[in-house]
């Protein structure tokens, strides 16, 4: 759903698309994309679990995230996620946010 949503704005190129956290990671390493937009509940690593790998990796470190969740979230996950996302989206949300959203981390890159 979000590959179709990302998809039908002209300005951005889906790169990838993960089936879980563990392939979210990995296709962050491979394909290095400008934004990173996760839903917070994947297979085998929630949204916390791979911000952490990916921030702890020099590689991804720098890697702009927007996370984005429809679950309710402890005080302590809503918290980490601010802290260590650039956008936390909580759903539903429409699809202008988040293109701006997109549009503002892609603007801090140039």
């Amino acid at each position: 759903v979000l590959r179709d949503l990302l998809g039908s704005f002209e300005n951005i190129e889906v790169v990838g698309e993960a089936k879980d956290g563990k392939d979210a990671i990995e296709k962050a390493l491979k394909l290095r994309p400008n934004v990173i937009t996760m839903d917070y509940k994947m297979p085998d690593m929630d949204g916390i679990e791979v911000c952490r790998a990916l921030k702890r990796n020099p590689d991804t470190a720098a890697m702009r995230i927007i996370a984005i969740t429809g679950k309710q979230l402890t005080e302590e996950q809503e918290e980490y996620l601010e802290r260590n996302t650039e956008c936390l989206l909580k759903k539903p949300f429409s699809p202008s946010l988040l293109l701006k959203r997109i549009d503002a981390l892609r603007g801090e890159q140039a």
